[in-house]
C-alpha cells in the first residue's frame, strides 16, 4: 500500500490518507463458541488476548494473564511509535536513515532501498515548494 501511496503523491503531488494496524489483532470474532476436528469439539480460538491457538484443551482455556500481556505490547507500540512522532525519527523526509540492519543483504532489503530513495524524490520536491 506505501509503494502505491507514494507513486501516487510522486505523480499528482497530493498526500491521500493510509490506515493501518499498529499493535497487533489480539482478539478475533468467531461464527461459533466451538470449533470441531476429527470428533473433538474444543472452544473457539478468539484470539491471542483470551486463548492459545493451538487445537489442545489446555490452550483453550481463557487466560486473563493474556489481557495484561496485550496491553502491556499495545502500551509499548504506542510509546515508540509517540516517541518516533515527535522526535522526528519517523519524518518521511528521513527515510532514508532508518536502520536496516535486519534487512541487510535481502531482497526486503534491496526493494526498501529502492522504495526509500524513489519515495525521498517527491518529499524533497514538496519541502521546497513548501506544500
Amino acid at each position: 500500500m506505501s509503494e502505491f501511496g507514494y507513486g501516487l503523491v510522486e505523480q499528482v503531488l497530493s498526500w491521500e490518507i493510509q490506515v493501518g494496524r499498529m499493535a497487533g489483532q489480539f482478539a478475533k470474532p468467531r461464527s461459533g463458541p466451538f470449533e470441531e476436528r476429527n470428533g473433538v469439539k474444543l472452544p473457539s480460538y478468539k484470539g491471542d488476548i483470551i486463548n492459545g491457538d493451538a487445537f489442545d484443551e489446555k490452550s483453550r482455556i481463557p487466560d486473563p494473564q493474556r489481557l495484561i500481556r496485550a496491553y502491556c505490547q499495545s502500551a509499548a507500540t504506542l510509546n515508540l511509535l509517540r516517541a518516533f512522532a515527535t522526535g522526528g525519527y519517523a519524518a518521511m523526509q528521513r527515510v532514508t536513515q532508518w536502520d536496516l540492519d535486519f534487512a541487510k543483504h535481502s531482497e526486503q532489503g534491496d526493494r526498501y532501498v529502492r522504495f526509500s530513495v524513489k519515495s525521498f524524490i517527491p518529499l524533497f520536491l514538496m519541502s521546497i515548494l513548501h506544500l
